[in-house]
């Protein structure tokens, strides 16, 4: 099938950060399929760039699980395993943000209840125009969030890593879920965040991750 890419982000982003962006979009929302072919030469065309800068944008989606690389082959978006998801990310998740939430809680100050509550009116308008990708981007930045506050900056590529597959897991079920209850989810989420009591943090934040 064709690949083919349109830019919509920001011109001033770096340009593998844009290749980046647009490969890894088309693949959470549908336009490339599982074991769809990457062909670098007809995608690198299409887009005006070097191969180099798409193969750097390839070595990180594979980081993330979205593509895999054959020896002497070729690319192709890989087969998201729904279960394993459920039973092993979804879990890793929970374990790895009710950690850095219990810590992060106490310290967070009003600038930050303040952009957290901006993440969440975005999600709520989203939800409003069944714009499931607003809801699923805004989702994921309320957490990149509260991670990028945590002093355990070393778990951010494993949060980053599950972050992309549980993506896949938000487009493929979005449209058998009401979006507003995801918005409610954050809204209650936040109301804890906003008692900085770590136990209650944790224990809303350990009924809010689930598939």
């Amino acid at each position: 099938m064709p690949n083919e890419f349109e830019f919509s982000l920001q011109e001033q982003m770096p340009l593998r950060e844009r290749v980046l962006a647009d490969i890894r979009m088309a693949i959470l929302t549908g336009k490339l399929k599982p074991n769809d072919r990457l062909v670098e030469s007809k995608i690198a065309g299409q887009i005006g760039i070097g191969r180099g800068t798409l193969r750097e944008a390839l070595r990180q989606l594979e980081q993330e699980g979205l593509v895999i690389s054959e020896s002497y082959r070729h690319t192709r978006v890989a087969v998201i395993d729904e279960e394993a998801i459920r039973e092993a990310i979804f879990p890793a998740r929970q374990i790895l943000e009710v950690f850095m939430v219990k810590k992060v809680a106490p310290e967070l100050s009003e600038p930050d209840f303040a952009n957290l509550r901006s993440i969440v009116e975005e999600m709520r308008v989203g939800a409003n125009e069944n714009d499931l990708t607003m809801v699923v981007e805004n989702d994921i930045a309320f957490h990149q969030y509260l991670l990028d506050l945590s002093s355990y900056k070393n778990l951010i590529p494993l949060w980053q890593g599950m972050s992309s597959q549980i993506r896949v897991h938000f487009y493929k079920a979005g449209l058998k879920k009401d979006l507003h209850s995801i918005a409610d989810e954050h809204e209650e989420l936040l109301e804890a965040l906003l008692s900085r009591d770590p136990e209650r943090v944790a224990d809303v934040a350990l009924q809010h991750i689930h598939p």
